[in-house]
């Protein structure tokens, strides 16, 4: 009996598609692919195709792909646009085509959702669209499976070459790291090209708790607002544009509190939890009864600071009183 029924061979590559006869002489209504694979033996396997034609380009494309990974020459990049090819000549559809703009843009948007704190999401916006802005402008809306662990270590040298430290340039690779498991749990690529980058150096900084003597200088050479600002960081641990920010609503003078919500960490508390509640030190409370309370509950303890952004000129000791301005 013949074992196979039909040929259709390319006049390109020497793939070829056949139909098989069983045993009992029926014949098969899916076509099945003959080509070389990389070490050259000749294979058979089924396209799951009813389609004679789109089952030929299911079988080149095999055989182009078996042909580069002999030649060494299949790369993940590679393998990705083969894919993209074989699904759009055969289903009309694209392979996991969101391309690396686009899906950073939607990763950032997912970290809001989640409640990342919005200072968290100012630090990593600069680093997506630095790395995009990197890459060449076809880069950038290619499949994200097609991002190479070279561009991610080529992005992470221009940083340093920018005189940007090892630590921020560190920090860019991990919340690179991020977004490619990211997408390697939605199915967007099979690996993580930026877990393949290493991590520059750092310095070891270690930080030593200010001595008692130390913190009375700084009060001593500190004006009235500043003074408030030091006692919050010391005797209640508040970041320093929390502090900036309090009202003399956070303020409990009778119960001795001080509730607030924490910028950084409020996103990911729901309802009374969101507040972080401190039993005032007296320092704290002798500090607060000698300024001038407000009628207004809503009104800002430091004014000169209240609603500012952090990391900017405003900030120096010098320069600027918290409550004065």
């Amino acid at each position: 009996m013949v074992a196979f029924l039909v040929t259709l061979k390319s006049t390109l590559l020497m793939a070829s598609v056949h139909r098989r006869v069983s045993p009992t002489g029926a014949l098969s209504p899916y076509w099945s692919a003959k080509f070389r694979d990389a070490s050259g033996r000749v294979v058979m396997k089924s396209t799951k195709e009813l389609d004679q034609r789109k089952a030929l380009k299911i079988a080149q494309a095999w055989e182009k792909a078996a042909r580069m990974a002999a030649a060494g020459e299949l790369t993940q990049a590679a393998s990705m646009q083969l894919l993209d090819m074989l699904m759009q000549e055969t289903t009309g559809q694209r392979f996991n085509t969101q391309g690396m703009e686009d899906f950073c843009k939607e990763w950032l948007a997912g970290r809001k959702q989640v409640g990342k704190a919005a200072s968290t999401l100012k630090r990593y916006e600069p680093i997506l669209h630095g790395f995009v802005s990197f890459l060449p402008q076809k880069r950038r809306s290619a499949p994200i499976a097609t991002i190479t662990p070279s561009e991610v270590e080529r992005f992470r040298d221009e940083e340093l070459r920018q005189g940007k430290s090892a630590t921020t340039a560190n920090f860019a690779v991990k919340v690179l790291r991020a977004v490619f498991n990211s997408a390697r749990r939605k199915g967007l690529t099979p690996t993580n090209p930026a877990e393949a980058v290493e991590l520059m150096p750092e310095d070891c900084d270690e930080r030593i708790p200010f001595a008692e003597e130390q913190i009375q200088q700084l009060l001593r050479q500190a004006n009235i607002g500043w003074m408030g600002m030091i006692l919050l960081g010391l005797h209640a641990g508040l970041r320093l544009n929390d502090a900036a920010n309090l009202t003399w609503e956070n303020i409990d003078l009778v119960n001795r509190t001080l509730s607030f919500l924490p910028e950084k960490t409020a996103g990911r508390k729901h309802g009374r939890e969101r507040d972080t509640i401190i039993v005032l030190h007296p320092d704290l409370v002798n500090y607060l009864e000698s300024l001038p309370i407000s009628d207004d509950p809503k009104a800002p303890i430091f004014s000169a600071l209240y609603g500012k952004p952090q990391r900017k000129p405003w900030w120096p000791l010098e320069h600027v009183s918290p409550i004065d301005g």
